[in-house]
């Protein structure tokens, strides 16, 4: 499957550009750096009758100077040329949560960090904006991830590209360049300078007023200004905006804007010769501090740091900075994240500024709060999907989290080989899944707990705030409340068996379970307070299950332990 979406904001008339493709007529690929401007002549030809949308990796900058050191990737450019659009896409894929590592330790970054200060001191370059990768090996359906990033993120010019070989998932708030060929007009808006993002406004004020992160942005300003002065009218080039700070999700960022007016008929290989790669991602001057980058960074960037865009037949073209962007091939997806090290550059401070932002990649993380169901799973389909969702479905409305209809819908039919456990965590916007084995309970024998939390919303909901339940990997908990009543096992409800009937207690702040529910919708148990003292004095007669949705039934024998009821032990109690 070959598709491409593209959300772009025109600077041009301050307007929005959502446009999705499906089934390209043609497809032009560079895999040697001799066929970059070949294949730039050519999507330039098809971008008059048809929309084009692609990118060209870091690595093509050598096509346009063979004074930029680069490293070999095996494609240098890649565009797809579509007839016309086509409808949103539908895709409303499962995601697993996924995690990122770096690609090197902080000792290394901070140790590359200080050469490059000693390069500045010797005056071989001014800035250099160096990069790591992070990594995560992950099943998910690529597109799914860029609909839960671009639901988190606010970047403006995001864009995805799939074909049978990558998947491209760039959610970069930064425009490389937008030229509309009809008006001549260019606007490029290079981003330089970052702080966390917080609760006040300190951090933003802080960058606001900066002298180091203005000094960085600048040096890149002019470094563009010089740019695009190679091929603007006489005197058109024009700083419309300096140090604009913009909030994400996640940080500020420092934004200027430079302006200029092309001559006619300027071409994109002209275009590309001027101003590529885009000098935020390089640092200034351009071509020694790329033979630093290219000694430095052990890794070729790739797609990253380089330019992913469409050409409209309208004249219009605009392509971003593929920065806070993921590329997926086989089952691992890279990030790269990156910093402008300048001469007042504190390493461990740039450390942490990388670190920030990949806070981005929270949002493939489970949050810290969320939602879970535990569910059993074959090649049938789910058991008591319907008592979950509904159960599910409860508990976002109580704590106000949205989600999508169509997640649950397509997890609804699912299916294993074999007997599985299928678990659903859900937070705002988010729903993950895993498929595991089910754990085997190696003791089926409960020690009876005191219940000492009293927040009603833990003990109701199944959430990740579940430290009230006693982890002992040896034997069950069954738990009574402060009305000593009798209330649930710490990973089931109970089930007990007294005068041949079978009764479950009232719900008394503790979970209801669905297996517990499907029992008493059809009529197999009944609902009856059991006390402690009535367990204890009856503990030969009274039999035991532990119910859940994963496990069903399991048969539960009490032993004694050493708790304390109202001064008493319980030890002596049951013996």
């Amino acid at each position: 499957m070959i598709r491409a979406c593209v959300q772009f904001h025109s600077m041009a008339d301050n307007q929005p550009i959502e446009l999705y493709f499906k089934n390209p007529v043609d497809i032009l690929i560079a895999s040697e750096i001799s066929e970059v401007t070949a294949v730039l002549d050519q999507v330039e030809q098809y971008s008059q009758e048809y929309y084009v949308v692609g990118y060209t990796a870091y690595e093509a900058a050598a096509a346009f100077s063979s004074k930029m050191k680069v490293k070999s990737v095996d494609t240098y450019a890649k565009f797809y040329i579509f007839k016309e659009p086509a409808a949103p896409f539908d895709d409303c894929e499962l995601m697993r949560p996924m995690e990122f590592q770096f690609n090197a330790s902080k000792q290394h970054i901070v140790a590359q960090i200080n050469h490059i200060k000693e390069q500045i001191s010797k005056g071989n370059t001014y800035q250099v904006n160096y990069t790591v990768r992070l990594q995560s090996a992950s099943s998910n359906a690529p597109y799914a991830v860029y609909k839960l990033l671009t639901h988190d993120q606010n970047g403006q010019y995001t864009a995805y590209i799939e074909d049978d070989d990558e998947a491209v998932i760039s959610i970069s708030p930064e425009l490389f360049f937008e030229y509309d060929k009809t008006t001549g007009h260019i606007y490029t808006k290079p981003m330089k300078g970052t702080m966390p993002r917080s609760n006040s406004a300190d951090n933003y004020n802080q960058l606001q007023y900066s002298k180091k992160d203005q000094a960085e942005n600048v040096m890149i300003v002019d470094l563009l200004r010089n740019d695009l002065s190679r091929i603007a009218l006489k005197n058109s080039v024009n700083v419309s905006s300096l140090f604009e700070i913009t909030a994400y999700a996640t940080v500020y960022q420092m934004t200027s804007t430079i302006e200029a007016t092309l001559p006619a008929h300027i071409s994109m290989n002209q275009l590309f010769e001027a101003l590529y790669p885009c000098g935020s991602i390089t640092g200034a001057p351009k071509i020694s501090t790329m033979a630093i980058i290219d000694q430095l960074e052990d890794k070729p960037r790739g797609i990253y740091c380089g330019a992913v865009g469409i050409m409209l037949p309208d004249g219009r073209t605009i392509f971003n900075v593929p920065i806070r962007t993921l590329v997926k091939q086989g089952q691992n997806f890279v990030y790269g994240v990156g910093g402008g090290i300048t001469v007042d550059s504190v390493p461990e401070k740039e450390y942490d500024e990388m670190v920030a932002k990949t806070q981005i990649l929270n949002a493939l993380k489970q949050d810290d709060f969320h939602l879970i169901e535990t569910m059993r799973i074959d090649e049938s389909g789910i058991k008591r999907w319907d008592y979950h969702v509904k159960r599910l479905v409860q508990s976002l409305n109580h704590f106000n989290m949205n989600y999508e209809k169509e997640q649950l819908d397509n997890i609804a039919g699912l299916t294993t080989e074999g007997t599985k456990m299928l678990r659903l965590t859900a937070s705002d916007g988010k729903i993950f899944y895993e498929l595991n084995e089910i754990p085997v309970i190696k003791n089926a024998t409960a020690v009876l707990r005191p219940m000492l939390e009293t927040d009603g919303d833990k003990l109701r909901y199944k959430t990740s705030r579940r430290d009230h339940y006693k982890v002992d990997n040896d034997r069950l908990s069954l738990y009574y409340n402060q009305k000593m009543l009798i209330t649930e096992f710490n990973i089931g409800n109970l089930v007990y068996k007294l005068h041949d009937s079978l009764f479950t207690p009232f719900v008394h702040d503790m979970l209801a379970g669905c297996m517990r529910q499907q029992l008493i919708d059809e009529g197999m148990i009944g609902e009856r307070n059991l006390s402690l003292s009535e367990l204890i004095d009856n503990k030969h007669k009274i039999k035991l299950w532990m119910v859940n949705s994963l496990r069903e039934w399991t048969e539960v024998r009490l032993e004694s332990d050493s708790e304390t009821i109202n001064g008493n032990s319980v030890q002596k109690s049951v013996e």
